[in-house]
């Protein structure tokens, strides 16, 4: 058995791009400790596994030609029907229990609760037979340590199953857990018979707690360290006994991402095998969300407190180093949200450098976007995507979910068209059902997305209240939505609510999907847009425009658009808006 830790990202997730996390760990990792770190991406491994990687980089090719010889037509219909082709061969895969999609995984029986886990775990089922042929192929057990990150609820039972097959291979190997999922369901996890299969889990943000787990299992460090360590759940020491949620972070050191000498390390994988045509990477400029009061966000709560920021310089230097060692010229800047004036000056020096790439970002409708000289910075720089949290147009909406103050329709209106103007595309995410909002509100909304031609992708969900959100934890908040919770299952972040004593789930889901039909059908554009991974519509867009979907539709048939328009609407509401994990 090598000492050296295997860091794995699990089944199943978006694999569009490889995942940042267990980059970020390997490097520094191997920059502040003698220990060899390798990145497993068993989420891309299981998939090109399931998919055959002859024929899928057969058609990746083909439609990479067709977007370097600019036509528009083949890029697109090549593009939909890679994700159909690879999403046909998921459907082949063999399992009396699961459903799969190049996202997701859909188990016939009540994920949300531990039990049911459990039970799945004592027998032998295909989905771990498949699994374990990915591990096998790559000699994964020859490992000693394993650090499992588990991003979303679809990883959840794949990482089990990884973690119960290490153990099955050596019961002396260590195995941690970290991530957005074990950092919510930390409690759950300790206090249920699926803590036998794990050793530590690490809380928020992972990099120096994983350091002192391996300093001390390594003999280099006493295990008072890891006692020291609030981020750190020893399930030696507190297995079946609730842990501390709430952790005081006063005197504990947060990271200074300033003071580091690495960049995020992908050697491990091969980025020829992910689904974008060209090679992407993600990075991260700051940490946590600036804003964070958001009534129904929790991302937030998986960092550490505090909002912090890299140097604009050091950002540029790991571009550079990416662009030159990585052959990459476009990277997903993952940051839930970049503050104006970081973003104003990072733009700025890009320009100055002049670095030629593409990217986007995710940012809040704030007022520095009313300018059309920023604006078009963030354009000459190579933004061309940018993902705002929208939820709704409505007045009294916005404020009931605490957007901001300055967020108001008339300043969304001009920030829109501003970024069209100069060339960028706008993606906007939409929530309905929020309670205590008025249905006039979301009318509204709908009508505001179909009239906007400077919108050029929507996605479409529906409320829910996540696990330490504010309206989770805030009584008070809670009370302002008029709503009752209650537990949906130990192994879930999602609480189930009820308004005014009535349960509203499924009138909610079935009126969304009625704005859906309509936003769809009307535009035709906008449901085009949404079959597409977010990748691959970045690269379509730095290569044919932001309005490239209209140019599309423009060449294309009448039916040939509407079977693609009937194809978006049952796609979507199956995936977003109806889809639950059992």
């Amino acid at each position: 058995m090598s000492n050296k830790i295997a860091l794995i990202f699990p089944p199943t997730h978006d694999f569009s791009m490889p995942y940042l996390a267990p980059a970020q760990l390997k490097g520094f990792l191997e920059y502040h400790l003698n220990i060899e770190c390798k990145y497993y991406d068993l989420n891309n491994l299981f998939y090109i596994n399931s998919i055959g990687i002859d024929e899928f980089k057969n058609r990746k090719n083909k439609l990479l030609d067709h977007i370097i010889n600019g036509n528009i037509l083949s890029a697109v219909n090549g593009s939909i029907e890679l994700e159909e082709y690879c999403q046909e061969q998921l459907e082949n895969i063999e399992s009396e229990n699961y459903k799969f999609s190049l996202k997701k995984i859909t188990p016939s029986y009540n994920q949300y609760y531990s039990k049911n886990i459990i039970k799945e775990l004592s027998v032998v089922t295909k989905l771990e037979e498949y699994i374990k042929t990915v591990c096998n192929k790559i000699k994964l057990f020859k490992n000693r340590i394993y650090g499992i990150t588990i991003s979303v609820e679809d990883q959840i039972i794949p990482a089990f199953i990884i973690c119960k097959l290490i153990k099955q291979t050596n019961s002396n190997s260590i195995v941690i857990l970290g991530g957005s999922i074990p950092t919510r369901l930390s409690n759950e996890i300790s206090c249920t018979d699926l803590s036998k299969f794990i050793d530590y889990i690490v809380k928020h943000e992972g990099e120096r707690s994983l350091l002192n787990i391996l300093s001390f299992l390594n003999g280099e460090k006493k295990k008072s360290i890891i006692a020291n360590d609030k981020k750190i759940i020893d399930l030696h020491s507190n297995k079946n006994h609730p842990v501390e949620n709430q952790i005081n972070f006063d005197n504990h050191e947060i990271m200074d991402l300033n003071n580091s000498k690495f960049y995020p390390n992908f050697d491990d994988l091969n980025l020829d095998n992910y689904l974008v045509p060209e090679r992407i990477i993600p990075l991260n400029i700051t940490r946590r969300c600036y804003w964070a009061k958001c009534d129904f966000c929790a991302i937030y709560y998986t960092w550490d407190p505090k909002h912090r920021a890299k140097s604009v310089i050091n950002v540029v230097d790991e571009i550079k180093y990416y662009m030159k060692n990585y052959n990459v010229r476009f990277f997903r800047i993952v940051d839930e949200d970049i503050p104006p004036n970081i973003l104003e000056e990072f733009a700025s020096t890009i320009i100055q450098e002049n670095i030629k790439f593409y990217y986007e970002i995710y940012s809040r409708f704030e007022k520095k976007f009313l300018c059309k000289k920023f604006c078009t910075t963030l354009y000459q720089s190579g933004c061309r995507q940018i993902f705002f949290g929208l939820e709704n147009i409505g007045e009294k909406t916005l404020k009931l979910i605490n957007k901001g103050r300055h967020i108001n329709q008339k300043n969304i209106t001009r920030i829109l068209e501003n970024l069209y103007n100069v060339g960028i595309s706008n993606y906007l995410f939409l929530l309905f059902g929020v309670p205590h909002a008025p249905e006039e509100d979301e009318k509204l909304t709908v009508d505001y997305i179909i009239n906007n031609n400077t919108i050029s992708t929507v996605a479409i969900g529906t409320f829910l209240v996540d696990r330490y959100s504010p309206i989770h934890l805030n009584s008070n908040i809670t009370e302002k939505y008029k709503i009752t919770l209650f537990n949906k299952g130990d192994m879930t972040t999602e609480i189930g609510y009820k308004y005014r004593n009535i349960d509203t789930f499924n009138s909610n889901k079935n009126r969304t999907k009625s704005y859906l039909e309509s936003i769809f059908l009307k535009r035709p554009d906008l449901a085009i847009s949404s079959l597409l991974n977010e990748e691959i519509r970045l690269v379509l867009t730095s290569k044919f425009g932001h309005d490239f979907t209209r140019t599309y539709i423009q060449a294309s048939s009448i039916e040939h658009v509407s079977s693609i328009v009937g194809h978006a609407v049952y796609k979507t509401a199956s995936e977003r808006i109806f889809r639950k994990l059992f």
